[in-house]
């Protein structure tokens, strides 16, 4: 569905992502999941930053940070900022540190990652 370029695709993803029900939330971020484009990503960081249940936001953050890994054309810089938004979203410790070992694993030649890291008191790589 989040391949199809129109218009109100978005509109429509999010208000499937607004239902009241947590499965069908549940159900809409594992299809966004599977999808992995732009516009899938954005939604997933707004519900893992947005959702009211704990597990919806952990299943997208998760999705987020998995979707990420595969975007290979991405610029470092602009993975970084990607990278830093995820560990904000994070609730649990095992996202934090995927989201941590991420930047500190593109520092060495993102600048923006670097930036990250230090000022938020981070050594550049896993001690």
């Amino acid at each position: 569905l989040a391949n199809i370029d129109a218009p109100d695709t978005a509109a429509y993803l999010r208000k499937l992502l607004q239902k009241t029900d947590t499965d069908a939330r549940k159900e809409t971020v594992r299809a966004l999941s599977a999808i992995r484009n732009d516009l899938s990503l954005k939604l997933l960081l707004e519900t893992a930053k947005n959702d009211a249940d704990k597990t919806v936001k952990i299943l997208a953050l998760r999705a987020y940070l998995d979707g990420l890994t595969s975007q290979k054309d991405l610029p470092l810089d602009t993975l970084a900022a990607a990278y830093a938004e995820a560990l904000d979203a994070a609730v649990r410790d095992e996202e934090k540190t995927a989201a941590l070992d991420a930047l500190q694993s593109i520092a060495p030649k993102s600048r923006q990652a670097r930036i990250i890291l230090r000022d938020r008191k981070i050594p550049l790589t896993k001690k």
